[in-house]
């Protein structure tokens, strides 16, 4: 919706779980790309959340369910909050 490629007014029923649970399954995924990379220096990750719903106090609430790879030295979780329109960018693996 907020990208403008969706005309729905209203979201579905989603919950902080769900949206914790896709988090984890891309933290997974990437993880295991990693592998492929033959990388001879350290590697970030960078986690932009579109979601007009859920902003970075969700993530924040529920930091202890987020999946924290270790293949990585700083997984960055870019999100707005609230009514700001201000980005704010923190490492989950340090949170």
């Amino acid at each position: 919706m907020r990208l403008g490629r969706s005309t729905k007014e209203m979201h579905g029923l989603e919950n902080s779980t769900n949206i914790i649970g896709t988090l984890n399954e891309l933290l997974k995924q990437k993880e295991k790309k990693i592998d492929k990379y033959n990388a001879p220096f350290p590697t970030a990750l960078l986690i932009r959340n579109a979601s007009p719903v859920f902003g970075m106090s969700c993530f924040l609430s529920n930091k202890r369910a987020i999946h924290k790879p270790e293949k990585y030295t700083h997984v960055w979780f870019v999100s707005k909050d609230g009514n700001y329109n201000d980005w704010v960018m923190k490492d989950l693996l340090t949170v």
